[in-house]
C-alpha cells in the first residue's frame, strides 16, 4: 500500500478558473505519473469531469472522479469519503488533486484528510486559492463566508486571469490578503491556468486548531442514486436544482439522441446573466463544451460526450430557461 502521496486542495471561488488551473498543472504533470482528480460540483449533474476529460482527449495517468451536489464535507460528506478511499486504496496516484465546489469549504476538506485513515497515506502540501482580481470589488462575492474561508487556507494566492483586469485590481487583491493573511501568504499573477509543478510543491501551512471532526466512511443504509447516476427517463430528459449558500442551481441532463440546434443554442448561452453556466452539448453542428464566467462565453470542439449536460449558478433561477433548454432541441 503506497504511502505518503502528495495531495492538494486547489480552491477558488465560482468561475475562479479552478479547472483551467488543473488543466495546466496535468499537462506539466512528470510523463511517467499517475494523477487522480477529485472533482465537488455545487450543481447536481456533473459536468466538470466531462469538461475535463474533453480537454485533455484520451489518457490512460489521469483519473478523475466527481462527487456532485454541494459542498463534499456538508451534504456530500460521506460521498467524498468514500470516493477518496477508492483513490487512495485502489488508484494509488502519484498525486491527487482536490477541487471542492467555489461554495465549498476548504478547511472541512483539510479536516477530512487529516483523520488518521487518511493521513497515514497522505503528504498534505499546498492549497492553492484561485482568485479573479475583478471579484475584490464584488461584495457578494469579497465579503461570502466561502470566499474569505478559501483565503483563510491558502497556502499561496493564484490571481487568475490577470489579462482581465487592471493593475489597480491586482495591487487591491495584495492589499486584501496581506490585510487579512499578513506577509506569509504570497500572491501570483498566472494567465491562461499555466502553473508550474512548483508551486505545489510545499508542505501546507494549515494545522488543526483542535480535536478533529469525525465523517463516517461507511453508510448505515443504502442511499439514493445521485442525480448524475439515475437512469434517464423516458421522454430522455432530467431536470434537478439545488440551493445553498446564497446561490441556486438548476442542471439538465438530456439523452445522447436528442441533439440541439447549434445557433438557438448559442443565442440562449449568449443571453445568459449568470453566475457560472457550464454545459457539454451534442450539436447539429458537433460536440462542444462550455464555460461562461464574468459574462465571457468559452467554447471547445470536443470528441464526445455519452450525453448532454448544462448547469446554471445563480442567485435567482428564471421559469423561462427550461423552455429555453428544450426550444434549442431539434432542427425546427
Amino acid at each position: 500500500m503506497r504511502k505518503n502521496i502528495p495531495v492538494n486542495i486547489v480552491t477558488g471561488f465560482l468561475g475562479a478558473g479552478k479547472t483551467t488551473s488543473i488543466l495546466g498543472l496535468l499537462a506539466a504533470r512528470p510523463a511517467d505519473e499517475t494523477w487522480a482528480i477529485l472533482v465537488n460540483e455545487f450543481g447536481e449533474v456533473g459536468i466538470d469531469k466531462a469538461l475535463i476529460n474533453g480537454e485533455l482527449g484520451d489518457v490512460d495517468d489521469v483519473v478523475i472522479l466527481e462527487v456532485p451536489g454541494g459542498c463534499m464535507c456538508c451534504t456530500a460528506g460521506l460521498s467524498m469519503n468514500m470516493t477518496l478511499s477508492q483513490i487512495i486504496f485502489l488508484v494509488q496516484p502519484d498525486r491527487i488533486l482536490i477541487e471542492p465546489t467555489g461554495l465549498g469549504h476548504p478547511e472541512e476538506v483539510m479536516q477530512n484528510l487529516h483523520q488518521k485513515s487518511f493521513s497515514e497515506h497522505l503528504l498534505i502540501q499546498r492549497t492553492l486559492t484561485l482568485v479573479d482580481p475583478r471579484s475584490i470589488e464584488q461584495s457578494h462575492v469579497a465579503q461570502h463566508p466561502s470566499f474569505l474561508q478559501q483565503i483563510d487556507m491558502a497556502d499561496i494566492v493564484i490571481a487568475s486571469k490577470p489579462d482581465l483586469c487592471s493593475t489597480e485590481q491586482l495591487d487591491a487583491l495584495e492589499e486584501f490578503v496581506k490585510e487579512r493573511r499578513g506577509a506569509q501568504v504570497p500572491v501570483t499573477a498566472v494567465s491562461f491556468g499555466q502553473l508550474s509543478i512548483d508551486s505545489l510543491e510545499a508542505p501546507t501551512l494549515w494545522r488543526p486548531s483542535g480535536e478533529l471532526k469525525s465523517t463516517p466512511t461507511t453508510a448505515s443504509s443504502p442511499s439514493p442514486l445521485e442525480v448524475e447516476e439515475k437512469p434517464l427517463p423516458e421522454t430522455g430528459v432530467l431536470v434537478a436544482t439545488n440551493a445553498g449558500d446564497g446561490f441556486k442551481t438548476i442542471g439538465w441532463r438530456i439523452s445522447a439522441d436528442k441533439h440541439f440546434n447549434y445557433g438557438r443554442l448559442m443565442s440562449f448561452f449568449n443571453s445568459l446573466a449568470v453566475e457560472r453556466m457550464k454545459a457539454v452539448t451534442i450539436t447539429d453542428a458537433g460536440v462542444f463544451a462550455y464555460n461562461l464566467s464574468g459574462g465571457i462565453l468559452k467554447e471547445i470542439a470536443i470528441d464526445d460526450c455519452l450525453e448532454s449536460r448544462i448547469e446554471i449558478i445563480c442567485q435567482e433561477i428564471s421559469e423561462q430557461w427550461e423552455s429555453g433548454v428544450m426550444d434549442c432541441l431539434g432542427s425546427k
